[in-house]
């Protein structure tokens, strides 16, 4: 099987998985990356329902760049 990267963006790391449908390279990485999802995810849903354009690209702007300084 051929290898993947971890899709935990703070990880990165490449593994073989042992299942086609393995995203992560651990559980930990799993883990962390649905806790860092959840984190996030909440304040965004009542942006969206609230209709607030402008807080959900400001939140879009700043997610980005927390990726990019995080990804190794």
């Amino acid at each position: 099987m051929a290898s993947k990267v971890c899709l935990w963006h703070e990880c990165g790391a490449e593994f073989v998985p042992s299942d086609h449908r393995q995203e992560f390279c651990t559980p930990a990485c799993r883990k962390k990356r649905g806790a860092w999802k959840a984190k996030r995810g909440g304040p965004l849903v009542d942006m969206l329902l609230r209709a607030d354009v402008e807080g959900l690209m400001a939140a879009k702007t700043k997610l980005q760049s927390e990726i990019k300084e995080n990804t190794p």
